[in-house]
């Protein structure tokens, strides 16, 4: 019985397969598709998957195919993927869909979805390696056709696998598809939560935390927006990323002041205590006194524990805790030293040791990387052991600042001459 139904689809196929050659040779294109639509129902129907995707395959291949029979015939075969319950076979037929669909433009979004399935299947078997060797030849961000949510979604899953594999450098190259315009469209600021959550863990990665620092900032006015507009979204994403309120606003916070002291930094810092983050960080009373004090002219405890941020996840993550401690106090340091800088001429490095609460050899040491980061302009003289800060000018600038004065007084005098002499000729039109 089962020879019989075979022999009898072999002749069907046979007779449809004729008839899509006649019907391609004598550009029959409405009949072709049809043809060609009958032939893939018929091969599912038997259930001979086989036959299905070799017929497919073929037909594809056929000189002079049209490309509404081959779009048809995807399209058709799209759906049949999630019929089949054998992982295998399911399998198979995505691969012969993406073997298709390559390198023909009218096919694009049907290949991205297919490499989309079949990344899926080898990120749950845990090969990264293959997954990442798929997708990421994949250059969605070119493709017309394709619906913005869904590219940008594809783009954010090229970025996960990234992220698994611990290719950093490829990580950052796929992240450089999407602007900050583009994710700033209110529909989808899930998948804007998403993307920055991605970067913080490139940044976090490479410890370059002002950028982590953006990054929940970002990821915090997204989510403090729907908060205030009533809108739920996930506070749990990709690799446990805590993406709650009171997390991102102090992370964002808390990577700002381990930083190292740069213009941006000290804006952002400034904005905190003065812009709408203001009564956010009133609610935070250790964070907005570390905020405060960092922004004070005036020495400060270089003590981290001192500040009771350690329950912080900046703090608290096993990872680099021990590390950011460290920065967070070396900052502590560098602070109390530009401080020292303000109203120091010259001291002694025991008294500077001792302002600061530190070694002598430490206080080397950070003043050192600071005058390499020309951060301070100082010279330690370590005969006498006394730190110059006013250091000796050359010539050229002395002469330099004389010249910018000069200028500047010679403007204010043009300037005064020419109110008084509006004020001369107003006097005279009055009288």
């Amino acid at each position: 019985m089962e020879i019989e139904e075979s022999s009898e689809f072999d002749r069907q196929i046979a007779s449809l397969l004729e008839k899509e050659r006649e019907a391609r040779l004598n550009n029959k294109s409405e009949e072709l598709v049809n043809i060609v639509k009958q032939i893939v129902k018929l091969a599912w129907e038997v259930k001979n998957y086989d036959k299905l995707f070799e017929l497919m395959t073929t037909l594809s291949q056929r000189r002079g195919q049209s490309k509404k029979a081959q779009t048809d015939m995807i399209q058709i075969a799209m759906g049949y993927i999630d019929q089949i319950q054998d992982i295998p076979t399911r399998i198979r037929l995505i691969e012969t869909i993406k073997n298709i669909c390559d390198k023909k433009i009218y096919l694009e979004v049907e290949y991205a979805r297919c490499c989309l399935k079949l990344v899926k299947y080898k990120e749950s078997d845990n090969e990264i390696n293959e997954a990442a060797k798929i997708l990421q030849e994949v250059q969605v961000e070119t493709y017309g056709s394709m619906d913005k949510r869904e590219k940008i979604e594809f783009i954010l899953y090229q970025m996960k696998i990234m992220l698994k594999k611990k290719d950093y450098i490829r990580l950052m190259i796929i992240s450089k598809k999407l602007t900050p315009q583009a994710l700033n469209d209110k529909t989808i600021v899930d998948l804007k939560i998403q993307y920055y959550a991605y970067l913080v863990e490139y940044y976090y990665h490479e410890s370059i935390y002002l950028q982590v620092s953006n990054c929940f900032q970002q990821i915090f006015d997204a989510v403090n927006d729907k908060i205030n507009k009533d809108i739920e979204l996930p506070t749990v994403l990709d690799f446990n990323f805590d993406a709650s309120f009171q997390t991102t606003f102090e992370n964002f916070v808390a990577y700002l002041l381990i930083n190292k002291h740069c213009h941006e930094q000290v804006q952002l810092l400034q904005k905190l205590v003065s812009s709408k983050y203001k009564h956010i960080l009133e609610r935070y009373p250790a964070l907005k006194n570390a905020v405060e004090s960092y922004l004070l002219d005036e020495l400060i405890s270089t003590d981290p524990a001192s500040y009771n941020l350690q329950n912080i996840q900046c703090f608290s993550r096993p990872e680099k805790s021990v590390q950011h401690i460290t920065d967070f106090r070396k900052q502590l340091i560098h602070h109390n030293i530009r401080v020292i800088n303000k109203y120091y001429s010259q001291i002694s490095l025991s008294r500077l040791a001792a302002l600061l609460n530190i070694s002598q050899e430490e206080a080397e040491n950070e003043l050192c990387e600071m005058q390499n980061d020309q951060l301070v302009n100082c010279k330690i003289d370590r005969l006498e052991g006394v730190v110059n800060f006013k250091l000796r000018r050359s010539e050229n600038d002395i002469l330099n600042e004389w010249a910018t004065d000069v200028n500047q007084i010679l403007s204010l005098i043009d300037h005064t001459s020419n109110l008084i002499k509006r004020e001369e000729e107003q006097y005279i039109e009055a009288k």
